[in-house]
C-alpha cells in the first residue's frame, strides 16, 4: 500500500517525505492555482521530489480537449499520471488515453458504481472520494468495502485509491479495506501527529519529571556500569 500526499506545496512534500509518508503526490487545479509558481513549474518540481506518480488533472471538458491536454501534461515529466473526471466525457477520454498508453487516473468518483467503466478499460488508477462523499450523506464504511469488491469482482488491474481523507478514523478505515493507495492532505497528518491529548500527556509527564530534585536522566543513569 502506498501513501500519496495531496498537495502542490513542494515544502510540505519535502517535510512529510522525511517521515516516510510520501510515495507519490496528488494535485488538482485548485491546489496548483494556489501554488506560488506556474502550474507547469510546480508539477515539474514535484515530479523531481518523488520517483512515484505525480497526478495532474485535466481542465478541459470535451473528450478531445482532455486527450490533447493529457498528452501535453505527460511531456512535463515521466512520472506524471493524468487525472480525468468520472463523467461520460472523462470515461471516453480515458479509453483513448489507454490506447495511447498514457497512464490515467479516474477522479471525483462520488458513486462507487462509477468505478465500473474505468475498471473495464482498465485505467491505471481510480480515486474514490471519501470525506466529501460523507458531506452528501454517503457511508464511508460501505463505500470503501463496496469499492474494493467492485475492483476484485471485475478482476481489474486498476489500482484503487481512497482520497479526501480528513480524519484519523477515515484514514484507519481506508487502510483496513486494502486499497492500493491512500492520498492524504498534509493537514490530516498534522492533526494525527499533533493530537491534543497526546501532546497534553507528554507535557504532563515532562512537567512532573522536571519537578523532581534530580539531574536529568542520562544513558549512564539508566544503565549503570557493573
Amino acid at each position: 500500500m502506498q501513501f500519496f500526499l495531496d498537495t502542490a506545496d513542494v515544502r510540505l512534500v519535502e517535510h512529510w517525505e522525511k517521515a516516510g509518508l510520501v510515495q507519490g503526490v496528488t494535485t488538482n487545479p485548485k491546489l496548483l492555482s494556489d501554488a506560488s509558481t506556474n502550474p507547469i513549474e510546480t508539477l515539474r518540481a514535484l515530479a523531481k521530489l518523488t520517483p512515484g506518480p505525480v497526478f495532474a488533472q485535466v481542465t478541459e471538458s470535451s473528450i478531445e480537449g482532455m486527450v490533447n491536454q493529457a498528452q501535453k501534461l505527460t511531456e512535463i515529466a515521466e512520472n506524471i499520471v493524468v487525472k480525468v473526471p468520472a463523467t461520460f466525457e472523462g470515461l471516453m477520454a480515458a479509453r483513448k488515453l489507454h490506447q495511447l498508453n498514457i497512464l490515467c487516473n479516474a477522479t471525483q468518483l462520488f458513486e462507487v458504481a462509477q468505478l465500473i467503466g474505468f475498471c473495464r478499460i482498465p485505467t491505471a488508477y481510480a480515486s474514490v472520494i471519501i470525506a466529501r462523499s460523507e458531506d452528501y450523506g454517503a457511508n464511508s464504511r460501505g463505500t470503501v468495502r463496496v469499492a474494493r469488491k467492485i475492483v476484485d469482482q471485475l478482476n481489474s488491474t486498476t489500482q484503487l485509491i481512497f482520497a479526501s481523507i480528513r480524519s484519523a478514523a477515515q484514514l484507519a478505515l481506508c487502510v483496513m479495506n486494502n486499497p492500493h493507495a491512500v492520498t492524504v492532505p498534509p493537514m490530516t497528518w498534522e492533526k494525527i501527529y499533533g493530537h491534543p491529548t497526546t501532546r497534553a500527556e507528554v507535557e504532563r509527564m515532562l512537567s512532573a519529571w522536571s519537578n523532581k530534585p534530580m539531574s536529568p536522566l542520562t544513558m549512564t543513569d539508566a544503565h549503570p556500569s557493573r
